[in-house]
């Protein structure tokens, strides 16, 4: 983001036009996402004809489109073809353990958006919004299953920190995001129990 002027400087509007055409970054990668744009780069050498025709798009749009995240970082572009940054590597190809594309459809849902389209209603009557989705909504679901990856790290810190204290004891603690199955992947003789979406997640109470 663009730093605040420092003194003595002049006035510009660039935080201005950065912060009102911020949604616009937010909406080329959710597109990028559901055309699994950067799986297919990954997957083939990045040219445009090869993009374009994986995500069933016509050549001029997938220029268009890469070029976009080349320039925000997104995307390297060397003598017209397009590889993924480690970043994009990592959190962008649905192939990735990391992957974080399911996470998009939650956080760019329309249901997100109303409330800020709101928020001078509610800055007056200083009453919060109602939630976007109601607790037993889907949607929530996707949420867990999209955000699982961020919490791999926070999971093996935790597998790191209970291995001096298991040595064949059970383990009960919150089900989060999918953070025992990554403990249980180092440590096999963890158990946890929680009720936290089982009914949504399909999965049992107790899973050891």
């Amino acid at each position: 983001m663009t730093s605040a002027p420092g003194k003595g400087s002049q006035p510009t509007p660039a935080l201005l036009f950065e912060t009102l055409r911020g949604y616009q970054h937010a909406f080329a990668l959710k597109t990028a996402v559901e055309l699994d744009l950067f799986t297919t780069i990954a997957k083939t050498k990045g040219t445009l004809p090869e993009i374009a025709k994986s995500c069933a798009v016509p050549e001029r749009s997938a220029r268009i489109l890469c070029d976009h995240f080349a320039v925000v970082g997104f995307l390297s572009k060397n003598n017209g073809a397009y590889r993924l940054t480690p970043d994009s590597a990592a959190f962008l190809d649905s192939r990735s353990p990391a992957y974080m594309g399911k996470a998009v459809n939650f956080l760019l849902h329309a249901n997100q958006f109303q409330n800020f389209q709101q928020l001078t209603e509610t800055i007056r009557k200083g009453v919060p919004a109602k939630d976007g989705f109601e607790p037993d909504d889907p949607m929530w679901v996707e949420f867990a299953r999209g955000m699982a990856p961020m919490m791999f790290p926070a999971a093996q810190a935790m597998a790191q920190y209970l291995k001096p204290h298991l040595a064949g004891a059970a383990a009960q603690g919150p089900r989060y995001c999918g953070q025992p199955r990554r403990i249980r992947h180092r440590h096999r003789s963890a158990k946890f129990q929680s009720a936290d979406l089982r009914a949504g997640l399909g999965e049992r109470a107790t899973d050891s």
